[in-house]
């Protein structure tokens, strides 16, 4: 019966055309791994406009929210941070990569997801989050949302063997390898220098000036 019931989920998945559907099916996912179904915290893309028409189309994915111990359904965190114009390390970092990529700081043209939509604590637990991302009732919701966004660059800040394995079956994105934005060890420059040479290692700049 199980099976069964999941093989019709990943159907419904499969079929999913908006975020509205697929987040509906995320929250249900939560609830049969045992977590509180009001807790959810969405993300995406800042501006579609602006993203959907941008090339390259960048995505940038994190490990999970900060959520400490609200049980509450939060808020697309970053876009309220793009709208409020803040100085927060993540999108300062972000700006800084996107910089790298195309010359535009801009943070309307770029997307940005979180592997864990449930939140977590000041510090990630690496083997929770691989757990959550590869269960059966996740992994598919995780790739399906990355094939809506339809990406051509996708900077894994911390993440990047969990991405890289999710989409190893039909990899059409080009995967960027980097630090979280808000690792602490480190100034703006030296994030930026790592950031460019990763970046010019992959020699796809030429494509997108």
């Amino acid at each position: 019966m199980a099976c069964e019931k999941w093989k019709n989920a990943f159907g419904n998945i499969s079929r999913a055309k908006s975020f509205e559907e697929l987040f509906m099916l995320w929250k249900k996912a939560h609830k049969e791994i045992g977590l509180n179904l009001n807790k959810f915290y969405p993300d995406g893309v800042v501006n579609d406009e602006a993203y959907f028409n941008s090339n390259p189309r960048v995505l940038y994915v994190l490990k999970e929210p900060n959520s400490g111990n609200d049980v509450s359904e939060g808020d697309f965190w970053f876009k309220r941070q793009v709208e409020n114009k803040s100085h927060h390390i993540i999108p300062t970092r972000i700006k800084i990569m996107q910089k790298v990529i195309n010359g535009n700081r801009d943070l309307n043209f770029v997307a940005y997801i979180n592997i864990n939509k449930y939140g977590g604590l000041n510090r990630t637990n690496g083997e929770k989050l691989k757990e959550y991302a590869y269960s059966k009732e996740i992994r598919p919701l995780i790739k399906k949302q990355i094939e809506l966004l339809a990406p051509d660059i996708v900077v894994c800040c911390g993440v990047y063997e969990i991405v890289k394995e999710i989409l190893s079956e039909n990899p059409k994105s080009i995967l960027v390898n980097m630090w979280h934005p808000s690792y602490k060890f480190t100034n703006h420059q030296k994030y930026k220098e790592v950031f460019e040479k990763r970046f010019s290692e992959l020699n796809i700049g030429e494509k997108y000036c």
